[in-house]
């Protein structure tokens, strides 16, 4: 039994439930996949150690976290899995736990709960952590095309920068059909060929993924433009909430630094000019991280929502522009040795910027955020 499933209660998760997950996990992570370690490992083809990744899965239990009991699953609901993308945000986890249980499981509990009688075939799987899958984020398959219906149903296009792309087994995506957008599930095969992409950050592999006439699985039956909203949704505020916890780790990182540095004598820390930019940064990541936390908040059943979009908009936006701001004064204050490929504070960097490409940059969040906010007041 997973460490999880030992700590559920027959009650809803209060905050000292809440409290023990995250010091569990965070444990479990300084055992398996410190930053450090993924420092030495960001080079290799597979940036993550596969034996500390069956710990996080069997001993545990993460992979599990969300999926609903019903599926082998633990049940947990999105604040919780908020608690724990920080906890992955911190050590800059690069293994399959966010786009596989995460992102693409997500999407499937979200189509299982819409009525699709075909998404649950695949969580139990993704409960024990032993399918690699990966979820195309809405938006980066445009020209990915759904033809057909049922069993004969085929996709045909190219996704790009799919997170853990490189290793899935399983893409979720939107497949456009002549009708609309079909969220669609599609198992790796001859018709599906995978390019890895270089990257800036090492910690979070990126492919580009092409499907030609590839055998497709549509998730719904039509087109459902409530459900790919939500997904959407769904995949923002994780990636949100997973910044959020990196955000406030190179701060940490930095006020630790700034404690024991000497400089003329004295320890940085002491300078005012350091002090006050430390406090200045301590504001900003807090506000950041309640934004995160509303929108891991939002039930699975009200992501579709204007509210939902105002929500997650501002908190994208808020934590995007916090998380670089906070990166970059990281290396800054760590003076030479921050500059160095040794030292963690420029994985920091890297993923903050990485980060703003994927969500869209904090430019788009507000003017989404303006748009949400017109069509609240209409």
């Amino acid at each position: 039994m997973s460490a999880l499933a030992q700590e559920t209660s027959s009650h809803a998760p209060d905050e000292q439930d809440r409290r023990e997950l995250r010091d569990t996990v965070r444990r479990a992570l300084l055992a398996v996949a410190p930053v450090e370690t993924t420092l030495k490992l960001m080079e290799a083809d597979r940036p993550w150690d596969e034996a500390g990744w069956r710990r996080l899965a069997d001993e545990v239990g993460l992979p599990a976290l969300t999926v609903p009991q019903e599926y082998d699953g633990q049940g947990f609901g999105r604040v919780e899995e908020g608690i724990v993308l920080e906890e992955l945000g911190r050590v800059l986890y690069p293994g399959p736990l966010v786009p596989g249980a995460v992102l693409a499981g997500g999407a499937l509990r979200l189509a299982a709960a819409a009525g699709s009688t075909t998404a649950a075939r695949w969580l139990p799987a993704i409960a024990e952590g032993t399918l690699s899958a990966a979820l195309v984020l809405p938006g980066s398959a445009e020209d990915v095309r759904l033809t057909g219906t049922g069993a004969g149903a085929t996709v045909d296009g190219r996704a790009a920068y799919v997170i853990g792309g490189i290793d899935a087994d399983l893409f979720v995506l939107v497949g456009h059909g002549p009708e609309g957008p079909v969220l669609t599930a599609v198992e790796r095969g001859p018709a599906v060929s995978v390019e890895p992409v270089s990257v800036l950050d090492l910690t979070r592999p990126l492919a580009h993924v092409r499907f030609a006439a590839a055998p497709a699985v549509p998730l719904v039956e039509g087109p459902d433009t409530d459900l790919v909203h939500a997904v959407r949704n769904l995949a923002r505020s994780a990636l949100t909430s997973e910044s959020a916890g990196a955000a406030r780790a190179a701060l940490e990182i930095t006020v630790a630094y700034a404690q024991t540095r000497v400089q003329f004598g004295r320890l940085i820390g002491s300078f005012q000019a350091v002090r006050h930019r430390l406090a200045d940064l301590l504001a900003e990541v807090e506000i950041a991280s309640e934004a995160a936390e509303a929108a891991a908040a939002i039930p699975d059943s009200e992501l579709a929502t204007t509210d939902a979009d105002i929500t997650v908009a501002t908190a994208v936006g808020m934590v995007i522009d916090t998380f670089t701001t906070v990166a970059e004064q990281t290396v800054q204050l760590h003076g030479g040795i921050g500059f160095t490929w040794e030292h963690p504070a420029h994985m920091y960097l890297k993923r903050a910027k990485a980060t703003e490409l994927l969500l869209g940059g904090a430019e788009r969040s507000r003017a989404e955020l303006f748009d949400a906010l017109q069509e609240a007041s209409a």
